[in-house]
């Protein structure tokens, strides 16, 4: 059966005008034809590669007058396979945990270049690539992050609010990154801050953002989807050495303590190049900068050969800022 969607255009003022066309002043009525949809695998697979659990995340695609909408495939069956050879499948209903999706319990799978190979009956089989980031490390390696880090004294403004005081405490801290540069890799690396309430009460509240206004380095951009910052090498700065970040803590509470029991970390992630397109697009989709009402539809990035979705890949350290 065809899909049939009426599209009223109306014509302004000036468009008449310019074009001289009198049907348009009264309106025009125009018949679009949705073609079918034909579902498709979608798989996310989104690993920390020295992580005690893969999980892989297989759906099928939906139309836009899918009254469905896209399903869950527990039969799909996944199959790593490593270019020295190794094989890892697993999958099915056995591997499906509800919520979660099919999950490979400690894979301990060795570093190099994957290949991720997704079949489920019913659908074209669809696969992808990626190649490890090493291991991110501090003190040792060839992939280390150096870093130092100036914290501010907090500044403490006293609010009444019906009767009863609060306190907003406001603290800096000025953060210099070194991150590691491969001649022959495009190396790209994800940031975000990470806030660690010790006290776990109720009573208070605590944000800790980047100064977007101070981190005008080119070299990164912000992504909202994560809360942080996309890393890469840009045409007007090389390298990826003397990176300068600044992050905002607030902190509001009913009383003036509190504020040292708040941990404050750095989380750094190398992502392959295909990671941080994704990543990047779905930002893009979810945040438009400068979309015109006629302008083409913004498509999430992919990288299985088939379908759509995403096998992205990550190493990543947390950095102690407080």
């Amino acid at each position: 059966m065809k899909n049939i969607i009426p599209l009223i255009l109306i014509g302004s003022a000036l468009a008449l005008a310019l074009a001289g066309c009198e049907r348009l002043s009264n309106g025009m009525i125009q018949d679009i034809e949705f073609p079918d949809h034909e579902p498709k695998l979608a798989v996310t697979m989104i690993s920390r590669w020295d992580a005690d659990t893969l999980v892989a995340r297989t759906q099928s695609s939906a139309g836009i007058l899918d009254t469905i909408g896209s399903e869950k495939q527990k039969n799909a069956l996944m199959t790593l396979t490593h270019s020295n050879g190794a094989s890892h499948t697993w999958g099915g209903v056995d591997d499906w945990e509800g919520g979660i999706g099919h999950v490979f319990l400690n894979p301990g799978l060795e570093w190099g270049t994957w290949t991720l190979d997704v079949e489920c009956p019913g659908f074209e089989s669809t696969r992808a690539e990626q190649t490890i980031p090493p291991l991110l490390d501090t003190i040792a390696g060839d992939y280390i992050v150096s870093y130092t880090k100036d914290i501010q004294d907090p500044t403490t403004e006293e609010f009444n609010f019906d009767g009863t005081p609060y306190y907003l405490i406001e603290q800096t801290i000025g953060i210099a990154l070194d991150l590691p540069d491969r001649d022959d890799v495009s190396d790209q690396f994800l940031v975000r801050i990470q806030v660690i309430d010790q006290t776990n009460t109720q009573d208070k509240e605590v944000y800790a953002v980047f100064n977007r206004e101070f981190n005008q380095d080119p070299r990164t951009s912000y992504l909202s989807i994560i809360s942080g910052l996309l890393i890469q090498e840009s045409t007007e700065t090389l390298g990826m050495e003397f990176i300068d970040l600044e992050v905002r803590l607030e902190f509001f509470s009913e009383t003036e303590d509190g504020l040292e029991n708040i941990s404050i970390q750095l989380e750094v992630a190398a992502v392959t190049p295909e990671l941080a397109q994704f990543y990047a697009s779905i930002d893009a989709i979810m945040n438009p900068q400068g979309i015109g009402l006629f302008s083409e539809p913004l498509l999430a990035y992919s990288n299985m050969s088939s379908g759509y979705g995403c096998f992205g890949t990550y190493t990543s350290l947390n950095i102690s800022l407080k």
